[in-house]
């Protein structure tokens, strides 16, 4: 491989360019990868770092990389799956070692953080010269934004609503939700969903790990609470505390939750009202599982104004 190769396909490139087939604010884009240094044999590897190893996004994930193999010869991507539970920690200790993947997976609540830290490039220039910029959600981007920058490609936007069995409501006899139900309207349902005898409970809670806060926050929100409040912590508001403590209540008081709440994570939600153990579920992949669900936005605290909740994440 010698300079002939590098001329004749930049050649090309900007062949591509005169006849309209390549943008030519993409040209430039496309054209660095060739001015910079290359190794002398074979494609050079790129380390990316994919923290969400459960069996069919493994499969897609290999399957994409693969793809991109195939369809160039300038790099090679190497996935390397790692636990959700392990992967900032794993980030942080390879930024610290000087040895950290070229690019990576990461939840959007962690691009401040690394932001913060100086190790994430500012991709803003390229997205907004990207053909597709458009055509992904402005909600996307705002979540990979910081001062200003966008920072990361969106990865998946999700659409959080409570999940309900439609068998089970016909069972039981159960009206299904409105959209304006309220926090009220949700505990009846799940009181009436709950038959311990059957080992059948109202509703899914997440108690295992960090992620079960965000559960309990997303009604938080819909009560009103801030983490933030003219540049000081509000997280202890009245509005935060009346909704925490409502949450809670799911399982202290009323018992609508399975009693392995304290060590059930996403997995054993999904699993759960895949097989009947409880009747309603907060999570969005529900839906491929073998339950024959509908769905429902989020309830809205009693006497405020009904919000649908749907609470949009990227990363």
């Amino acid at each position: 491989m010698d300079d002939r190769w590098y001329h004749s396909r930049r050649q090309f490139l900007r062949a591509m360019a005169a006849s309209g087939a390549l943008a030519a604010s993409d040209l430039a884009w496309w054209e660095a990868q060739l001015l910079s240094p290359r190794r002398a044999w074979g494609a050079a590897p790129v380390r990316f770092q994919f923290s969400v190893p459960e069996p069919k996004r493994t499969v897609l994930v290999e399957s994409l990389a693969q793809r991109f193999n195939q369809s160039q010869k300038d790099f090679e991507v190497k996935v390397e799956f790692v636990p959700q539970a392990q992967a900032r920690q794993k980030l942080v200790a390879a930024l610290a070692s000087g040895n950290p993947p070229d690019c990576c997976q990461v939840w959007d609540n962690w691009v401040g953080e690394f932001e913060g830290m100086g190790v994430v490039e500012d991709l803003t220039a390229r997205v907004n010269d990207w053909k597709h910029y458009g055509d992904t959600l402005p909600i996307a981007w705002q979540t990979v934004t910081v001062k200003g920058r966008i920072l990361s490609f969106p990865w998946v936007v999700t659409n959080d609503a409570v999940y309900w069995r439609v068998d089970r409501a016909r069972e039981y006899g159960v009206k299904p939700p409105k959209d304006d139900w309220t926090w009220d309207d949700f505990l009846a349902l799940t009181r009436a969903f709950t038959k311990p005898e059957n080992n059948q409970y109202g509703f899914g809670m997440r108690g295992q790990g960090t992620w079960a806060v965000l559960y309990a926050t997303e009604f938080m929100y819909a009560n009103g609470a801030q983490v933030l409040k003219d540049g000081k912590v509000a997280i202890n508001s009245r509005e935060a505390v009346e909704a925490l403590d409502w949450y809670l209540a799911l399982i202290r008081k009323h018992k609508v939750v399975p009693p392995s709440v304290p060590t059930d994570g996403w997995r054993q939600i999904v699993e759960g009202f895949g097989r009947g153990i409880t009747n309603t579920c907060r999570c969005p992949s529900a839906r491929r599982r073998s339950a024959p669900p509908s769905t429902s936005p989020r309830p809205s605290p009693h006497s405020r104004t009904p919000r649908t909740g749907r609470a949009p994440g990227a990363s």
